[in-house]
């Protein structure tokens, strides 16, 4: 009758100790996935169009505009076009296999294509 309720005890502490590492694997999923959560299309937008966004974006279109003049002054050139192109993504963060995370929220481009006749 002793070896009866030992191995009983064996499989109930078994089965209690495969549900437990369960229950903790999902609990440890779950709050992983609401900390790393990302940050809402409205928020990344407010944050691409805050005061700080737009004077960086006055500051390179400054520079590329300045660039721009001094190839416009080399004598034989005459500067036709130019075209700028303003854009803000997410960055790729790769699977969720895959242990490279960006630390960027946010990526902000611009580039400048200068058209000049001779």
């Amino acid at each position: 009758m002793t070896e009866t309720v030992r191995a009983r005890w064996r499989r109930v502490r078994g089965k209690c100790g495969r549900a437990g590492g369960l229950l903790l694997a999902f609990a440890l999923v779950g709050l992983t996935m609401a900390c790393s959560r990302e940050p809402s299309k409205k928020a990344l937008r407010a944050r691409a169009m805050s005061p700080a966004a737009e004077s960086r974006r006055a500051e390179e279109e400054r520079k590329m505009r300045a660039l721009i003049e001094r190839l416009a002054a080399v004598p034989g050139l005459e500067h036709v076009l130019t075209r700028f192109t303003d854009s803000c993504t997410r960055p790729y963060n790769g699977s969720i296999f895959e242990n490279n995370r960006s630390p960027d929220v946010l990526r902000c481009d611009m580039q400048a294509v200068a058209y000049f006749g001779v």
